[in-house]
């Protein structure tokens, strides 16, 4: 993800507990799958990481940093997501986010677009439920292997 598939978004960002929103200017564009704001931020809102996550940096270099759940909000509407505690400086708004918004960047426009949702379910066959299958590009779908159903 370059630079130049970002664009500026605002979005605002919340503990959970008390749902007081501050809002900044993030980043948004392809590539970037956690939402990552300032820990200096995140911690100042009260917002805690509950495990380390190991990221790739767009330079190739590795970084581990924490993770946790924030309350975004996104025009009138509000979502929890996933949020990575990152460096100063720097706000970008991941695509795990923006799906839970059903949005998606659109970098040659530089603005939030609609993401066109799927359902995935259990088909019906010979009278009896089947599993879901995994996607058409996985090995286990080419194999046609049921997804595992957990409980």
């Amino acid at each position: 993800m370059g630079d130049m598939d970002l664009f500026p978004v605002v979005v605002e960002v919340a503990n959970p507990k008390d749902g007081q929103f501050v809002a900044l200017d993030a980043l948004a564009g392809p590539g970037a799958h956690f939402t990552v704001l300032p820990a200096s931020l995140l911690e100042g809102l009260g917002v805690v990481p509950d495990e380390e996550v190991e990221f790739t940096l767009p330079d190739g270099s590795r970084r581990t940093w924490g993770v946790g759940q924030a309350r975004f909000r996104i025009g009138d509407r509000e979502r929890m997501a996933t949020v990575a505690f990152g460096d100063e400086g720097r706000s970008v708004l991941g695509t795990v986010a923006l799906s839970e918004f059903a949005l998606k960047p659109d970098a040659g426009k530089r603005q939030l677009a609609p993401l066109e949702l799927f359902l995935v379910g259990n088909r019906i066959q010979g009278g009896r439920a089947r599993a879901p299958f995994a996607t058409a590009n996985s090995p286990s779908a080419k194999r046609g292997v049921p997804l595992p159903l957990t409980r």
